[in-house]
């Protein structure tokens, strides 16, 4: 019986929040998400992504080089999550294409891969207070025009991020996601 009480109010709730706070529940619920899939995504999903780097005994004499099959497993994986857009997919997509150009311009044998040695969602090596601490997020400014959304979020004086998101078919979904430190001018 709560739990029809509970279904039968949050359907109502959901009904009566504004955008400003769908989006803001949107990128809320994609960093709990992330936090809690961490360990799938950015560890057992990234490392099959670049082939030869992260094996046990990788062959020193084949350069690294994107498995474009576990690159789409990996953003499969994101769709899936019901909080990213086919603009966020697409754009990993060509970073991965681009990726591999670099890796065939100057191929790499060892090391961290190019391009690959931090976490994409929070933008650096040093991470793992955002991920440990989804409920930290403050929401410090949401604005919204038409059908896109600006909401940044901070941890500190220092880890603030940017999403921009579409409404795609009445949701809310990220289209992007950049440290304030990459672009003080993050219009794109």
């Amino acid at each position: 019986m709560a739990l029809c009480f509970l279904i039968a109010f949050s359907c109502v709730t959901k009904g009566n929040l504004s955008d400003k706070e769908i989006v803001e529940h949107q990128v809320k619920g994609f960093l709990a998400w992330y936090s809690n899939h961490w360990e799938e995504v950015s560890v057992d999903l990234i490392n099959p992504i670049i082939e030869n780097s992260m094996l046990d005994q990788p062959d020193s004499t084949r350069p690294y080089k994107i498995n474009f099959k576990a690159a789409e497993i990996y953003l499969d994986v994101f769709r899936k999550s019901g909080f990213i857009s086919e603009v966020y997919i697409e754009t990993y997509r060509q970073y991965f294409k681009e990726c591999q150009l670099e890796f065939e311009k100057e191929p790499q044998y060892e090391g961290p891969p190019t391009g690959f040695e931090y976490d994409f969602i929070f933008r650096s090596q040093d991470y793992q207070y955002q991920r440990d601490n989804p409920d930290k997020a403050k929401t410090t400014e949401i604005s919204i025009t038409a059908n896109k959304a600006t909401v940044t979020i901070q941890y500190d004086e220092v880890y603030s991020y940017i999403y921009k998101l579409s409404k795609v078919n009445n949701d809310w979904l990220i289209d992007s996601i950049k440290g304030s430190w990459e672009s003080r001018n993050y219009n794109d």
